[in-house]
């Protein structure tokens, strides 16, 4: 189990130029680590058991395998999360219930031979880490992803920034995003992709 602490912000498509130049990103501080894509299916009930819980489940598909992920409600306030989460490599696409033990597994155990795929999300990550040294200093997982949220035929778009506390004080998320949006329109979004998806659905906060 990791404690997922991120800061999620959201830029217009025509900003993503200006990011991708911004000197911090440009800087020797910044190690450039590539892009992929990443498919990723995620689960509920026909009840919506998890979405009413703030449980998201996913099996996500990139170029080495599988990965499932459970993450827990946690908090989120301006664009702030921190979650508990849990990964397991999988060997196909096909989610594997027998992870979900009672140790990881937050809800009733009924609820778990009733979970069916639910919706997709599809994008584009560029990910960049970051050893930021300012006055809270932490390493920092910076990750731009561009792509699309699907649920029964209909889309929403996604063009968001992630940073993620990998290690170091928390505060340093807020220190680089107030100087990436010193060039950079960036705004907070509290909504994550999960819930983006539950909206197509018809199934709002």
């Amino acid at each position: 189990m990791a404690l997922e602490t991120e800061l999620k912000l959201l830029l217009s498509p025509d900003q993503v130029e200006p990011l991708r130049s911004h000197p911090l990103l440009q800087s020797e501080q910044a190690q450039y680590q590539g892009s992929q894509r990443l498919l990723n299916c995620y689960y509920d009930t026909p009840q919506f058991d998890l979405r009413a819980n703030r449980v998201a489940l996913r099996v996500r598909h990139l170029a080495s395998g599988y990965i499932q992920t459970l993450k827990t409600s946690g908090e989120r306030s301006g664009g702030l999360s921190r979650r508990e989460e849990w990964e397991w490599p999988l060997a196909s696409e096909t989610i594997d219930l027998e992870l979900l033990d009672e140790q990881h597994w937050p809800l009733d155990e009924r609820i778990k031979a009733n979970l069916l795929p639910c919706f997709n999300t599809d994008f584009e990550r560029e990910c960049w880490l970051l050893e930021w040294a300012g006055e809270n200093p932490g390493l920092i997982e910076v990750a731009l992803d561009q792509g699309q949220v699907v649920a029964g035929g209909r889309q929403l778009p996604i063009c968001e920034l992630e940073l993620e506390l990998k290690a170091g004080d928390e505060r340093a998320l807020q220190e680089v995003a107030d100087l990436l949006s010193k060039t950079v329109e960036l705004v907070p979004g509290d909504a994550s992709k999960a819930q983006r998806g539950y909206r197509l659905m018809g199934q709002p906060e």
